[in-house]
């Protein structure tokens, strides 16, 4: 009996034509910061699918919580979908179940959205199941998720029982305001310098002066103060603006203070506790051991309660009234009278020279004229059969580049898989055969994508598009979008357009 050996190039297109051999990676954290986690977790993964001899189709990753988001918000988890949908592969990896959601109820969704698609889910660092019926097994699946889902919750709840004890115990621990710096050896918030004196004095300059009532005031009385002061003093002064001196009067932190409970939230001169305000009283604040005071308590007080008596709370303040801008379309300030050289004003449904008794135009009739210029000037101005050929001859071009690129990709992993078959130790070949394979999948659809191109521009638009437009029946379909969809004539008439968007990315107009 002959052993039918395949060949190498058969060899090489099965392993590239097999959705099963190939595996998406999704790998998540939720912490911007944390990205080393990030890159662990594709790592692993890539390590897991060489070792099962799976090609990798794709990398997801993305920064984005889990348990607050739900999968479907979700840019690079919907990606994976809409390639799992297009048949690109048939397994995915993940490190663990929770990377894929925290939520229960999501995972239930996505597990048997994977379920319809055929899609097995691959665990690189994880009790990984068997996909049968067996409600043991689905036991221990919805136990997992469970903790899962309540682990964020418990993190929470041990952060909030630490933040208790610590407020029990009168431990300032958050970011250092200014004027303080944090020793973070003695866990000690220190007087800082230079900053620390400006604290001071902006208390002194408050509440020692009667006509000081704002931010301004203080302001400028500050900068009086800082002549003859060093170089550094006058800096951080004239750095200050109106919001900061507003925040430092606020913060009773200044005074060495802090409620006395976390159910107490202080606010922009408020205490808030079950949804009612309480009185500013040092009755409801505890001094802190571990805080340096720049002032007294009393003086804290004396300053909130003059600045809430001349300025009230930011919440309450009226938003400023602003005046409404004067309506803008397309053509506002762009548009001369040719007799007079006067500019044209719009005026109901009309265009209007500012002369008296000189052009007026139905703005429908402007439209219409000025959209009949445009097309005469596109197709037989600018000869755009001529263009035409250029382009599909450019896109032809592309294409054949890119199909003799696949031919060398292919020729040289088959070189690569003939020498692994001799010598499979060699990691360098078995990670350049698999990158060849994501290299023919990108020039691959690169073809794919030039040849709708060319399509569309042969069959389409250079046969049924292009003979329409060259022909009298486009004065027909102007008059039928002028005449009979106001909603264009609006938008383009009325509309304010301030920015454009290009491939996601916004070009701000200015306005004249």
């Amino acid at each position: 009996m002959k052993l039918k050996i395949p060949t190498i190039e058969k060899t090489v297109e099965n392993m590239i034509d097999n959705a099963y051999k190939y595996v998406a990676i999704y790998a998540r954290e939720s912490n911007k910061g944390y990205k080393s986690g990030l890159e662990t977790q594709v790592i692993t993964n890539k390590r897991y699918a060489a070792e099962n001899n799976l090609l990798v189709y794709d990398v997801y990753e993305e920064f984005i919580s889990a348990s607050q988001k739900n999968y479907k918000m979700r840019s690079e988890f919907l990606r994976l979908i809409k390639d799992a949908e297009k048949g690109c592969f048939k397994k995915i990896i993940v490190t663990k179940r929770d990377r894929l959601t925290r939520r229960f109820e999501d995972y239930i969704d996505i597990k048997n959205t994977f379920k319809e698609l055929g899609i097995e889910i691959l665990y690189s660092n994880d009790v990984q199941l068997t996909e049968t019926k067996d409600y043991a097994s689905n036991f221990i699946e919805n136990l997992i998720m469970a903790v899962a889902e309540l682990e964020p919750q418990n993190i929470r709840e041990r952060i909030l029982a630490g933040m208790k004890v610590k407020r029990g115990e009168r431990t300032y621990d958050k970011r250092a305001a200014f004027g303080h710096y944090r020793d973070k050896i003695k866990n000690q918030y220190v007087k800082d310098g230079i900053k620390a004196e400006i604290v001071q004095n902006i208390f002194d300059i408050y509440l020692d002066t009667d006509d000081v009532k704002n931010p301004q005031d203080i302001k400028v009385k500050l900068r009086l103060k800082s002549e003859g002061k060093g170089e550094e003093y006058i800096n951080e002064v004239y750095k200050l603006d109106n919001t900061k001196i507003e925040s430092i009067i606020s913060r009773p932190i200044y005074a060495g203070l802090q409620t006395k409970y976390l159910e107490y939230k202080y606010e922009d001169f408020k205490i808030e506790y079950d949804e009612e305000i309480l009185d500013l009283d040092i009755d409801h604040f505890h001094s802190c051991t571990n805080v340096d005071a720049l002032i007294k308590p009393f003086e804290w007080l004396a300053a909130a309660n003059k600045w809430v008596k001349y300025n009230g709370y930011r919440s309450d303040k009226k938003v400023r009234n602003i005046k409404p801008r004067k309506e803008k379309n397309l053509f506002s300030g762009m548009l001369y009278c040719k007799q007079c050289f006067k500019s044209i004003k719009s005026k109901g449904d009309f265009f209007q020279c500012e002369t008296k008794n000189c052009i007026k135009i139905r703005k429908d009739k402007f439209i219409k004229n000025l959209i009949e210029r445009l097309f005469e000037k596109l197709i037989f101005g600018y000869k755009i059969d001529s263009v035409l050929e250029v382009v599909i001859s450019e896109l032809s071009q592309r294409k054949r580049n890119c199909k003799k690129q696949l031919v060398n990709i292919i020729k040289n992993q088959s070189a690569d898989v003939e020498s692994y078959l001799k010598d499979n130790s060699n990691k360098k070949l078995r990670e350049s055969i698999l990158t060849a394979n994501d290299d023919q999948l990108k020039i691959k659809k690169e073809i794919e994508e030039l040849e709708n191109k060319i399509v569309f521009l042969e069959q389409n638009f250079k046969s049924i598009i292009l003979p329409i437009m060259q022909s009298d029946y486009v004065t027909i379909i102007i008059d039928d979008l002028v005449n009979n969809h106001p909603a264009i004539l609006e938008m383009l008439l009325n509309t304010d357009i301030r920015e454009i968007l290009i491939d996601g990315k916004a070009i701000k107009i200015k306005q004249r």
